[in-house]
């Protein structure tokens, strides 16, 4: 079955109609982006997510390891000096939550021939709300950083 189904995956681009693959050639390169976008817009909306749980996490424990005592985390769920394990989890759950609602808010709105399908592109408020939250905090984990090794450096000499 695994086997069979590799090969389906390998093959499928070749069993599409050649019109297709050659009006898809002729397009220019803003066409294409445009496509692109429009026919991955769930990928790319979760790719952002996963980037921004991931940053976040990074930064956290970054900073948590530069200096222990000067950085704490905000979030209550997670205590004040969360370890390592804690943030992954959290991040990595957070991240499914948020990939998974949007999977749901996007075929959901397929349904009923299609009637609501303007509205899948709502996905992007979370995704943006997500963003924009997270280079917030991943600046300020990254500044909060940065501040504790310059301080650290002066100390030392």
């Amino acid at each position: 079955m695994k086997r069979a189904l590799v090969l389906a995956m390998i093959l499928f681009p070749f069993a599409l109609p050649a019109r297709a693959q050659i009006s898809l050639h002729r397009r220019r390169f803003p066409e294409k982006v445009g496509h692109f976008v429009i026919r991955h817009e769930l990928a790319i909306s979760d790719t952002v997510i996963a980037y921004a749980f991931t940053a976040d996490v990074a930064s956290s424990m970054n900073c948590q390891h530069v200096n222990p005592s000067g950085c704490f985390d905000k979030n209550s769920l997670l205590g004040l000096h969360p370890s390592d394990g804690r943030l992954l989890a959290w991040g990595s759950i957070a991240t499914a939550i948020f990939i998974t609602g949007d999977h749901i808010f996007w075929h959901e709105t397929k349904r009923d021939g299609g009637k609501y399908a303007v509205a899948r592109h709502a996905i992007w408020i979370a995704t943006g709300l997500v963003a924009s939250s997270e280079v917030q905090t991943v600046s300020g984990n990254v500044a909060t950083a940065r501040q504790l090794q310059v301080a650290r450096h002066r100390l030392a000499q």
